[in-house]
């Protein structure tokens, strides 16, 4: 028996055909697809396969649709003959979700290292100059100065090492 879904996940065929020779279901699975329907659902039956798989399938209307097959718990009948019931469902858009996913998550990946290549770029390039600023503070710290000068040393001092801080925090994240 094969229910008229079939017909929207093989593109067209009906379910009195695919019920007449179902090994026409190997035609329609997709080159580049691991193995084919009868002999999963063969592999299934005997225990030896997963119950439960994906498989692309060439409509005959030529448009790709992934169909997931669940094969039933064989049963023996009294002529000997073992028979499963399978379940066909198309989910050629969970799988199409899926690819979509898997691509944003690539472009976040990539996204996230370029931020990572920035931060760590911007805090050498700013870590140069605030060097150069922190060590004209020291030399001008042991210069004569007044009280006030002193304290506006100092002051710029501390100020430029909070920000040296600050860029040796940036620089440790982004090597995390």
């Amino acid at each position: 028996y094969a229910g008229n879904g079939i017909r929207d996940i093989t593109g067209g065929i009906d379910a009195a055909r695919i019920c007449a020779d179902p090994a026409q279901l190997d035609d329609l699975v997709a080159d580049h697809a691991p193995r084919r329907v009868m002999a999963a659902i063969r592999d299934a039956m005997l225990g030896i396969g997963p119950s439960r798989f994906g498989l692309p399938l060439v409509g005959r209307d030529g448009i790709i649709r992934w169909a997931m097959l669940h094969v039933a718990a064989p049963q023996t009948l009294a002529n000997g003959d073992r028979v499963a019931d399978v379940l066909a469902i198309d989910v050629s858009d969970l799988h199409r979700t899926e690819e979509e996913l898997r691509a944003a998550q690539v472009t976040a990946e990539q996204a996230n290292a370029a931020k990572s290549m920035f931060l760590a770029n911007m805090s050498h390039e700013l870590r140069t100059p605030m060097t150069g600023v922190l060590g004209m503070l020291d030399l001008l710290n042991a210069s004569p100065l007044n009280d006030k000068q002193q304290r506006w040393v100092t002051a710029m001092r501390r100020s430029a090492g909070g920000l040296m801080t600050l860029l040796d925090d940036i620089l440790d994240l982004s090597k995390i």
